[in-house]
């Protein structure tokens, strides 16, 4: 039985909309306190060298990690090798005593000349408060930079990349630093607070993927993955507007699950669909399968992590049929 439902490969609609996926944050939300979202956890207290917001000892050089749980966010954990829970990260800066966010965004622009979007692409650094950051994610974490890292160097080149109007790179590109993609950006800048480069993930060798990249211009053949770019940190705060804790775990397990399953037999189409009229969706397994988890997850309440994530494994079976690596690899070796 295959690891995902199978459907028919991914068309030139679908492909544009892929990458508008990485380049667009959701839309706005109001911002209440911290009590009126169902996650607001905070895993270290303030302490004198920290400024406070809501509770959440924040400072100059912090990394904020972000998720929309979206279609588009399960095509760029698909799009590189290592799986990532994060999609999107940023840099923590303190401001006439505000925290703000400074971050790579891209942006669409129109064209009548048709062609891939990549070569249609604007934005680049902005800056943010962390306040409206916060609104526009489903999920958020914020880290304290690598130990060694300096948070006021990191801070620096945030605000001097802002200065110089740093554009947005649609092509993934890390040999040219003129331009910078999200985390790509978060990765400079800990490197130039004194942390350890960040590593980069080969990008999927699935050749479904590698139509998508193909059409889309990008030859690079690795990404810095946003989880590649909080490794070492230690995590501050993990925030949700609208999961609790467990239906986050569930979330991140549910994505890792679909992430294994995406084994180079698959195509994207498998998982996710495009049409002009609803845009970029999951297939309809797959999101029966998403939402199975988080509604099962909304009881899970003193459920512990592990024991979480093999619920979601036996609802992903139970939903999307078995998957045995072993007996696919063995399989693809015979061949």
């Amino acid at each position: 039985m295959p690891s995902l439902p199978l459907r028919s490969a991914a068309g030139l609609g679908l492909l544009a909309a892929l990458l508008l996926a990485g380049l667009a944050l959701g839309g706005c939300a109001s911002l209440g306190t911290g009590s009126s979202f169902p996650t607001w956890q905070i895993d270290r207290q303030p302490d004198n060298s920290t400024a406070v917001f809501q509770g959440i000892p924040v400072h100059t050089g912090q990394i904020v990690a972000s998720e929309q749980g979206s279609a588009q966010s399960i095509f760029l954990a698909l799009l590189v090798s290592d799986n990532s829970p994060w999609v999107h990260t940023g840099i923590i800066a303190i401001e006439d005593g505000v925290p703000v966010v400074y971050e790579a965004n891209g942006q669409i622009r129109p064209s009548l000349t048709g062609g891939p979007p990549t070569r249609n692409v604007g934005g680049g650094l902005r800056r943010v408060t962390l306040e409206s950051f916060l609104g526009k994610q489903r999920f958020v974490a914020i880290y304290d930079p690598p130990p060694g890292a300096d948070g006021e160097r990191i801070g620096r080149f945030a605000r001097d990349s802002l200065k110089a109007g740093l554009p947005f790179d649609s092509f993934f590109d890390r040999s040219d630093p003129s331009k910078v993609y999200c985390s790509e950006f978060t990765a400079l800048a800990l490197e130039a607070g004194g942390a350890a480069p960040r590593r980069s993930s080969p990008v999927n060798p699935n050749q479904s993927v590698a139509v998508v990249m193909d059409w889309l211009g990008i030859t690079t053949p690795d990404i810095i993955p946003a989880g590649a770019v909080i490794e070492g940190a230690t995590r501050v705060a993990l925030i949700s507007r609208r999961d609790t804790l467990p239906q986050v775990e569930a979330y991140f397990d549910a994505k890792a699950e679909l992430h294994r399953r995406f084994t180079p037999d698959q195509k994207l189409g498998n998982v996710l669909h495009f049409s002009t009229f609803s845009g970029l969706t999951f297939q309809p397994e797959v999101l029966e399968f998403l939402r199975a988890a988080n509604e099962a997850a909304a009881g899970w309440t003193d459920v512990p992590p592990d024991e979480i994530g093999k619920r979601v494994r036996a609802l992903a079976a139970e939903r999307l049929g078995p998957f045995d690596p072993l007996r696919l690899a063995n399989a693809a070796h015979a061949r």
